[in-house]
């Protein structure tokens, strides 16, 4: 039995240094203190030479396999906890931020009325001359802000349609005028005025819409032009 604890042992220590196998030392760690012990108070003990020391031995390499498994079944554990920990937090701040986005979809509305104050045509403006063929279509117009958030705005976000449906963007040419709308953002309540220049055939004036598509949330809001 000496000889068998100290072979139990010593596989119990090999076994446990394994990581995460060291759980499963436990049967030849019991098996080698058990045997350890049997022999040290059996009486036939007294009538072997070096049956105590090899006893011992698989005492000792069997006690330290138990602090590795201890500590394995402890990381196991440890491990574990904060698995399901991090598990539940980060269920619960998708929650949170799922709850956040939903009430700031309720809370947040965006809306603006356009009004057209007047509407002309010139062949010429400060000395820049149109497109070939074309005139310059000039629409003075007022954005206000009548969300519970600030709008930015952009001379950009109006455009022109025909009645063939066909889209006509703000006029490159134009810009740096005194009275042209510019860019910038609108105080809740505010307002903001300016020319917003077209260039157009002269040909086919028509009765065009003028289109405000910068409040995506709002859709496009059309205004009869004359």
């Amino acid at each position: 039995m000496a000889i068998a604890s100290f072979i139990l042992g010593l596989i119990s220590l090999i076994a446990s240094i394994v990581p995460f196998l060291g759980i499963f030392a436990i049967i030849p760690i019991i098996l080698s203190i058990i045997f350890g012990i049997i022999n040290l108070v059996s009486k036939s003990f007294r009538t072997r030479s070096g049956g105590k020391g090899f006893s011992i031995a698989g005492i000792v390499l069997s006690s330290i396999a138990i602090i590795i498994t201890v500590f394995w079944i402890f990381l196991i554990f440890v491990m574990g906890n904060y698995a399901i920990n991090q598990k539940i937090t980060n269920e619960n701040i998708y929650d949170d931020f799922n709850q956040y986005e939903s009430n700031n979809d309720e809370q947040i509305k965006k809306d603006a009325k356009i009004t057209v104050k007047n509407v002309e045509i010139s062949p010429l403006i400060n000395e820049i001359a149109p497109s070939s063929g074309n005139i310059f279509l000039i629409c003075d117009v007022t954005i206000e802000n009548k969300s519970n958030v600030s709008l930015d705005y952009s001379r950009h976000d109006f455009k022109l349609k025909d009645k063939n449906g066909n889209t006509r963007f703000v006029s490159s040419k134009i810009y740096d005028i005194e009275d042209m709308l510019g860019t910038g953002t609108i105080a809740i309540d505010g307002t903001v005025t300016g020319n917003v220049y077209f260039d157009v055939p002269s040909s086919d004036i028509q009765n065009y819409t003028l289109i405000y598509d910068g409040i995506e949330e709002k859709g496009n809001i059309t205004v009869p032009m004359f």
